[in-house]
């Protein structure tokens, strides 16, 4: 569309993996700049899991009693997959759940509605997942997920943040995609940026991501490729939940 491209200022190609050389190669050949936010977090499931008993007992007791006290509080919720119908009648409420979470980014790439979501899962099937969380019969989180080649790739959460704290609403989502990754036999976990303590307590490590942004402004392309030098990952303690004697981990 010529109006959009009128209006477009800075393209950006977010969240490369290191192993991506030649595509980085290439941008860097149109003037691209390179610069890193925050890592993507990054669980290997061990292929002696087969269920989430076995994850627990592959952890040091204060990590494992960290989950149960997480599965404790939540007792009272029901955690479900949602279908297409389900997406679509909840759909203001996603809208809300999202928006809380939206609104405590530091930083924001963009929005998606939940209309999306349901037409992920009409067209995906099982290579996408809605997963929702509830209080009898209301809404107070809900994750989704992507399924490709024995990946798993965490995506969009909603949080009920007043409810949160009582019933460990996010802590209970973070362990669902555990559990997910586990039952659909997955290689690696891919629980993307931000959260970076809790999600090494579950024995997530950090990988490294690259962006690719570009001003359509020469000498302002110029400026904002020196601006962009300063940024880099946030630091944060990595904690090792695992037994020292658990192999591969």
């Amino acid at each position: 569309d010529k109006n959009t491209r009128k209006k477009l200022s800075v393209i950006l190609f977010k969240e490369f993996w290191p192993q991506s050389s030649s595509y980085s190669n290439k941008l860097k050949n149109h003037k691209f700049k390179d610069f890193m936010i925050d890592v993507n977090m990054v669980l290997k499931i061990h292929k002696g899991w087969k269920s989430m008993d076995d994850y627990l007992f592959s952890m040091k007791t204060k990590f494992r009693n960290k989950a149960k006290g997480a599965y404790k509080k939540s007792t009272r919720l029901t955690v479900k997959s949602m279908a297409y119908e389900e997406i679509i009648s909840h759909k203001d409420r996603i809208k809300a759940l999202f928006d809380n979470v939206l609104e405590r980014s530091s930083y924001i790439f963009g929005t998606i509605e939940p209309a999306t979501f349901a037409e992920f899962k009409k067209n995906l099937g099982d290579s996408f997942s809605m997963r929702g969380l509830f209080y009898e019969d209301e809404l107070i989180g809900f994750s989704t997920a992507f399924f490709h080649k024995g990946i798993m790739e965490a995506n969009y959460v909603g949080i009920d943040y007043d409810k949160n704290l009582e019933f460990a609403v996010y802590q209970r989502l973070l362990y669902d995609y555990v559990e997910q990754a586990i039952t659909r036999s997955s290689r690696e976990l891919q629980l993307g940026r931000t959260s970076e303590l809790i999600k090494s307590s579950l024995g997530a490590r950090p990988v490294n991501m690259k962006l690719y942004a570009k001003h359509k402004v020469k000498l302002t392309n110029m400026l904002m490729s020196t601006i962009l030098g300063f940024v880099s990952p946030s630091k944060f303690e990595l904690r090792k939940p695992f037994k020292a004697n658990f192999p591969n981990l």
